[in-house]
């Protein structure tokens, strides 16, 4: 694919959503009927209606190399969830944008597609569900952080914000969520120690956290959990306990 200079034109094929066509600054799209003809039957929730059957979701937030994937897998040992992982390896564009930021249109709205399908696959598997981020946290952390450090223009955010508000409008929001934090040397440490393409450095930490508190506010408080894990063993254990009991597989279940 050449570099995008211009008018930007992709065509990103998504097996839930059909296929959409991002020409310029203007979406189109010819596919999410498919995605609408689901959402039946249909109950009321948190202002929009979904459907009556959907799973419960657990998503797991916080800034990139504070430990979101490792307390996702030390849950999923103790309790069988259906999961949802961010793949970075499997994005098209997230080696593109980590040496051209003129990819970052790009990279983001491929990452909400691929957290929305994530999503409506999720709420169709009868247990509950584990995402390391997901769609919120894409926009309302990633994104916007994006959009700050000048790697998206205002309008290119703009269409972000759109297509992520349409779809947050199509499914329901996370269930619970487990908003995690640690220390700037912990998340440092953890970074450096990691194998994979990294976006945001540790000196983003702050302002992700900043946009991430921020769109927390807008959360009942009742549907989070704070922890702090900057001295969390490797297993994540009093994480794990806590979340236990907090919250049961019981309730995921039946609430």
């Amino acid at each position: 694919m050449n570099r995008l200079i211009g008018a930007l034109l992709i065509v990103i094929s998504a097996a839930s959503f059909g296929t959409l066509a991002i020409f310029g600054r203007y979406v189109y799209n010819d596919g999410m009927d498919t995605l609408l003809s689901t959402l039946e039957p249909k109950r009321e929730f948190g202002g929009g209606v979904y459907n009556l059957h959907m799973g419960k979701l657990i998503s797991i937030v916080g800034a990139s190399g504070v430990g979101k994937t490792t307390l996702l897998r030390a849950l999923n040992a103790q309790d069988e969830f259906a999961v949802g992982l961010e793949s970075h390896a499997e994005r098209p564009f997230q080696a593109l944008f980590k040496n051209d930021a003129r990819y970052a249109l790009a990279n983001q709205l491929d990452y909400l597609l691929f957290r929305a399908g994530q999503e409506k696959e999720l709420r169709a598997d009868p247990r509950p569900a584990l995402t390391d981020g997901g769609l919120d946290l894409d926009f309302h952390g990633f994104t916007r952080l994006f959009h700050k450090n000048g790697w998206l223009t205002d309008d290119e955010f703009d269409l972000c914000r759109r297509f992520y508000t349409w779809t947050r409008s199509l499914l329901p929001p996370p269930e619970w969520i487990i908003a995690l934090s640690a220390s700037r040397q912990t998340i440092r440490d953890r970074l450096a120690a990691r194998n994979r393409i990294n976006i945001a450095s540790e000196k983003d930490a702050q302002a992700l956290e900043a946009f991430v508190a921020e769109w927390l506010e807008s959360i009942p408080e009742s549907r989070i959990i704070r922890l702090e894990v900057s001295d969390e063993t490797p297993d994540y254990a009093r994480s794990v306990k806590i979340i236990r009991g907090k919250l049961t597989i019981a309730d995921l279940l039946t609430r």
